[in-house]
C-alpha cells in the first residue's frame, strides 16, 4: 500500500509541475489562493485513494471537503498544494500533503499510517510510514541533537499573522514561509528550532506532523498538552472549517523554554 500511495503522489507531483506558475489563480473568501491545479490534483488523489482502499476510506481535502465514508477504517487528510501563493508565483516553497490515518480496532482512536509531504519544485520528499523511520529523499531523518537553552542563533518559524501575537520574548530569529506543513518539516530537519503556528488547519500539517513525530519531535498546545493523531482526525471529521488553536512544533527538550516565552495575542 505504501509504495502505491507514493506512486500516486509522484504522479500528482508531475501534474503540479505541469501547471506550475501557469495560472494566476483566484482568491477564496478566506483570502487564500486557489488555482486549477489544486482541484485537479485533489480530484485525482481522491479517485485513486478510493479505488486503492476499495471504498473503505473517508477523504477530506482542502478544496472539495469530505468524500467517502467518515466511519471507514482509514481517513485521509489532503492538501493538494500547501503554499498555493508560492506555487502561482513560481516560488519553489510549496508541497503536496497527504496523510492517511488508521482506526484502532473497535475504537474512535486513530494512529498514523502514511504521511507524505512532497515538494517537487524544490526536489524534496519527506515521508513516514507507521512503525518506520522518517525519511528525507530516502535518507533517515532525525532531529539533530538539541540543547534545552534557546540561543540567539536559533530560528523560530511563525505564521503569516504573527503581527497579531506577542513573540518578543523569543531571543533568536524568526522566519515565515507561508506554508504551514513546510515549517513543521523544517523543525524535523533542524533548520528551525521550533515553529509557532497560529493560522492553519490540521489537513495542512497532518503529513508533516507524521514526519515530525517519527523524527523525534512533537506538536503542543500553549498549555503544553500534546496534539495527537486522534485529535487531528476527530477535529477534521467533526469541524473541518473551524480555526485551530495555536500549536508549537518542536523537540520535547525545547518545549519548556518555549512555553516560558508566554506567546499571546495582542
Amino acid at each position: 500500500m505504501f509504495e502505491r500511495i507514493r506512486q500516486l503522489v509522484c504522479t500528482a507531483d508531475q501534474m503540479a509541475l505541469d501547471q506550475y506558475g501557469r495560472s494566476p489563480g483566484s482568491l477564496k473568501p478566506d483570502g487564500s489562493w486557489v488555482t486549477p491545479a489544486d482541484g485537479m490534483i485533489e480530484g485525482f488523489l481522491r479517485r485513486e485513494l478510493t479505488a486503492l482502499f476499495q471504498g473503505d476510506v473517508g477523504i477530506f481535502g482542502e478544496e472539495q471537503g469530505w468524500s467517502g465514508n467518515r466511519s471507514a477504517a482509514y481517513i485521509a487528510l489532503l492538501d493538494p498544494i500547501d503554499g498555493t501563493a508560492a506555487f502561482r508565483s513560481r516560488i519553489p516553497v510549496w508541497g503536496i500533503s497527504l496523510a492517511v490515518f488508521q482506526q484502532q480496532a473497535r475504537t474512535d482512536l486513530w494512529e498514523p499510517c502514511i504521511g507524505i509531504f512532497s515538494m517537487p519544485a524544490a526536489k524534496h520528499v519527506f515521508l513516514s510510514a507507521h512503525g518506520k523511520r522518517a525519511e528525507w529523499n530516502a535518507a533517515p531523518l532525525t532531529i539533530p541533537p538539541v540543547q534545552s537553552a534557546i540561543r540567539k542563533s536559533d530560528y523560530l518559524g511563525v505564521s503569516s499573522d504573527v503581527q497579531h501575537w506577542n513573540v518578543s520574548q523569543y531571543p533568536g530569529k524568526m522566519r515565515s514561509f507561508g506554508v504551514s506543513g513546510y515549517e513543521v518539516i523544517l523543525v524535523a530537519t533542524g533548520a528551525l528550532q521550533a515553529s509557532f503556528l497560529t493560522r492553519f488547519h490540521f489537513y495542512d500539517i497532518a503529513a508533516a506532523a507524521m514526519v515530525l513525530w517519527q523524527a523525534g519531535g512533537g506538536l503542543y498546545r500553549l498549555s503544553g498538552e500534546p496534539v495527537t493523531p486522534t485529535e487531528m482526525v476527530r477535529k477534521t471529521r467533526d469541524r473541518p472549517e473551524a480555526s485551530e488553536a495555536p500549536v508549537i512544533a518542536c523537540h520535547p527538550a525545547h518545549l519548556e523554554a518555549l512555553l516560558e516565552m508566554n506567546f499571546r495575542p495582542f
